[in-house]
């Protein structure tokens, strides 16, 4: 059995949460991506601390948040018709 997390504050929870996000393995779905740009890196002193983990994990790469990708998932556009998919991503 794996011990129970008790986070003490927000940050805490929420670099738990990226955390096993990040280690999961046994599902290949792009949560890892998708994480990296959602959660922040606050643990370090790097450059990129304070930025999303992307910064941190791909430091070679200039990222902007334009080339970020943020397609809305279809069955949210099926059930919501206000919904519209920006046409650079396609259906």
């Amino acid at each position: 059995m794996l011990p129970a997390l008790s986070p003490g504050s927000k940050k805490d929870l929420l670099r738990a949460i990226f955390r096993e996000i990040w280690v999961e393995q046994f599902l290949e779905n792009g949560s890892e991506y998708f994480a990296s740009l959602r959660f922040i890196n606050d643990t370090d002193a790097s450059a990129a601390q304070n930025k999303p983990w992307i910064y941190t994990l791909k430091p070679d790469v200039n990222f902007t948040e334009n080339q970020y990708c943020w397609p809305i998932p279809e069955n949210e556009r099926l059930k919501n018709p206000l919904a519209v998919q920006n046409p650079e991503l396609g259906n």
